[in-house]
């Protein structure tokens, strides 16, 4: 380090030009140039001077020690974060999606990054596994523009410089290559496939760009994982045994890393706890009411539940005020069918399996005995009571039924409720005093019960708004003094609508409030005023110089009251016609006949002359008559051959239906043959087959088919059979078959045996 600091002359650098090195000693040359003997003078006079240079000295030579000491670490630093070269893949997709268009709003959108992150997620495991693994650095989606329609999708991969990458076609065969390897049923699968599979267009361009530092590559693990199973659903039962499944979605992406063995679906048992034990009772009555044949089409119709749900409705209010409340779970509506033109409805009454029902007298009894009790004046009473109370026959038989879950009794408080009031009726009058009403119906039954105390009408006064006024108008005031003091005025009068005034909503008055009229105190002076000028006379000459005149009158208007005359001439003249005055041309003698046209049927020949004996100048007038005459020439006729006119247009088809004729026909008379012509060659009549529409064929019925089994095997069930309009079918607009196209009747009548 001394020698970069001391100079091949023996002497310190400029740093400290008053300091030199002389043999074996140190010299000083403050101001100048001296000699070793003069240092020696000085140092011997003080000792203790030279002494404080000569640290003075050390210290500088420590301090540019250190100084080249932080140079060299600066210098290592600088070289250990030397930037680093990649190679950056700029790439273009194409597509055809118009889901992306949302996303191309905002890089920063949710929706972007929706398509962004597992777009480049997709590309982090396409060259993880591929012979760019070691090399491969980062995805980067840059933006999603429109492109006339399409979708152009903008990203950039990130390479180390001294990978293979020095091919465009490299990359982009590991994308193609890669593509389509997602999970199918994934509903992003469908978003992404677009960008993978569907390409429309690939462009790739490489550029090498630096940056500061070490490079990190992607984590293999994070990107390379194992295919989760999704959780487990829940089991397909409430209660006893079921299953539980999961799945998960295996590409060939997957199995090929490793990254999933290929199953796709598992399951395994579940089981809760025992499902409880309920004593079923079958309930079947036979009612006779035409009104419930229209219920009997769909049990999921309204019109079947308006009856079930008032039905189980009654019967919850039976049980639970019955012997068996605590016992009673719940009731179901299962069916209504007609039997032989009565009703027959089937419903299930569900009790715990401890309640002390050991018959089915008890049930049955219970159902006759309240059946009574329902609302006598609601409607639906007209339709419940024939379920209750005029029951041609009843069937109760009972059974053991699991239900999943627990079962919860039913609230009481629910269905032995208040009889609540109707609200209260709109006032009887719109406006002023009136009165209203509300109403309710007691039965027996909640009587009985105290569920209400007998009352079923009320009433109360009311009172709306006022009712309204409409607005009348007073009388007219006197008429006001006419606008002008001569001439034509407009005179005014008023009046007002507070005779009464509208109040409460009530109509304005229909009319005007302020009434105009003509008005003329006397006429003002008028002053005369010119007239258009009238049209000018002919010209006096019509060529070689005239005169022509105009007039006016002073009558636009005329002078009236005192008013002043018109100013001016009343007639102007004018020359016209100075032009020279023209020469009418005449014609000069007629040529030679030409030759005659033809030889026969009337020729043509001509002879022309010209209008030049004088010709016309000046706007003189042309020669009258035809520069040109013709006369006839070899008068006798040529032959004519006759020709047909055009066909008629057909008649019409001989026959309604099915296959006819029709014909049309022409005549030799266009031209007729004259002269020794030939006559029409041909025939004058003409014939086809005509198929109008096909004849109707009406339908007739084909074989019943067999009866269906019975749809139960104890009890009141039911068989059918049908058949269809097919022998033939009617077609061409024949009629349709007459008759039912089904049968139904009872079967198995019998009761079923008892628990």
């Amino acid at each position: 380090m001394c020698e970069t600091l001391i100079g091949g002359q023996g002497r310190i650098t400029p740093l400290f030009p008053a300091i030199r090195y002389h043999g074996s000693h140190w010299i000083s040359s403050f101001g100048g140039s001296s000699t070793g003997q003069s240092f020696s003078t000085i140092s011997r006079k003080s000792e203790k001077k030279k002494h404080h240079r000569r640290n003075i000295i050390v210290i500088f030579l420590i301090a540019i020690a250190l100084l080249a000491a932080l140079a060299m670490i600066v210098g290592i630093s600088i070289f250990v974060t030397k930037e680093k070269a990649l190679l950056r893949a700029h790439i273009s997709l194409i597509i055809d999606n118009k889901e992306f268009h949302d996303a191309l709003k905002n890089t920063t959108s949710e929706e972007f990054q929706s398509i962004a992150k597992p777009l480049c997620n997709e590309m982090h495991k396409y060259f993880l596994t591929s012979e760019l693994t070691s090399y491969f650095v980062t995805c980067n989606v840059i933006k999603m523009v429109d492109v006339d329609g399409k979708v152009g999708v903008f990203f950039d991969l990130d390479f180390l410089k001294n990978s293979q990458t020095d091919s465009k076609k490299t990359i982009e065969d590991i994308i193609i290559k890669k593509s389509g390897r997602l999970v199918k049923n994934d509903k992003l699968y469908l978003v992404i496939r677009d960008f993978l599979v569907y390409v429309k267009s690939l462009k790739i361009t490489l550029e090498t760009f630096y940056v500061p530092g070490p490079v990190e590559l992607p984590d293999r693990d994070k990107y390379l994982t194992k295919v989760e199973w999704s959780t487990w659903s829940e089991c397909s039962k409430t209660c006893g045994l079921g299953i539980q499944k999961r799945t998960r979605n295996c590409t060939e992406f997957d199995i090929k890393n490793h990254l999933c063995d290929g199953d796709e679906y598992d399951e395994q048992a579940c089981q809760h706890n025992p499902c409880p034990a309920l004593l079923r009772a079958h309930s079947s009555l036979i009612i006779d009411n035409e009104e419930f044949n229209d219920v009997l089409k769909d049990n999921s119709s309204d019109e079947f539940h308006s009856i079930a749900k008032p039905l189980c409705y009654i019967m919850y209010r039976y049980f639970l005020s019955s012997d068996l409340a605590s016992h009673f779970v719940k009731c179901d509506v299962i069916n209504m069918i007609n039997i032989n033109g009565k009703v027959g409805i089937f419903f299930n009454l569900d009790f715990l399996k401890n309640s002390p029902i050991d018959t089915e007298k008890i049930v049955e009894d219970i159902i006759k005995k309240k059946s009574p009790k329902v609302v006598k004046t609601d409607k639906l009473y007209y339709l419940i009571r024939d379920f209750l109370v005029n029951i041609k026959s009843i069937n109760i038989t009972l059974e053991m039924a699991y239900v999943p879950g627990t079962v919860e009794l039913p609230d009481k408080h629910k269905y032995l409720t208040k009889v609540e009031w109707s609200t209260w009726s709109t006032c009887s009058s719109s406006c002023g005093e009136g009165i209203q009403k509300r109403i309710r119906y007691c039965s027996d039954f909640d009587i009985q019960h105290h569920l209400c105390d007998g009352n079923e009408l009320k009433v109360q006064a009311c009172k709306s708004d006022p009712c309204p006024v409409d607005g009348k108008w007073t009388e007219w005031n006197h008429w006001e003094k006419c606008s002008m003091s001569c001439g034509k005025g407009v005179k005014k009068r008023k009046r007002e609508c507070t005779n009464p005034s509208p109040s409460f909503g009530g109509q304005n008055c229909i009319g005007v409030h302020i009434d105009n009229d003509k008005c003329q105190e006397r006429d003002c002076p008028i002053d005369g005023m010119w007239s258009e000028w009238i049209s000018w006379t002919d010209c006096s000459g019509s060529c070689g110089g005239g005169r022509k005149e105009r007039s006016r009158s002073c009558s636009n208007p005329s002078p009236q009251y005192g008013g002043r005359t018109c100013v001016g001439d009343i007639i102007t003249s004018s020359i016209c016609n100075d032009q020279p005055c023209p020469v009418d041309g005449s014609w000069s003698e007629w040529n030679a006949w030409t030759d005659c046209s033809l030889s026969c049927d009337g020729g043509i020949t001509t002879r022309q002359r010209t209008c030049s004996n004088p010709e016309p100048t000046f706007g003189g007038k042309e020669c009258n008559g035809n520069v040109e005459e013709s006369d006839k020439c070899g008068v006798e006729f040529c032959p004519v051959d006759g020709g047909w006119t055009e066909w008629t247009t057909w008649s019409g088809c001989s026959m309604s239906c099915g296959i006819g004729s029709q014909d049309r026909m022409r005549t030799c008379n266009d031209p007729e043959p004259k002269y020794g012509g030939q006559n029409c060659t041909g025939n004058n009549l003409d014939f086809k087959n005509c198929d109008s529409i096909p004849c109707p064929i009406d339908g007739q019925w084909a074989g019943w088919s067999e009866w269906t089994d019975c749809s139960l095997t104890c009890g009141i069930g039911k068989t059918e059979r049908n058949r269809t309009c097919s022998d033939p079918k009617p077609q061409n607009g024949g009629s349709s078959c007459t008759g039912s196209d089904d049968e139904v009747k009872i079967c198995n009548i019998i009761s079923c045996p008892s628990m």
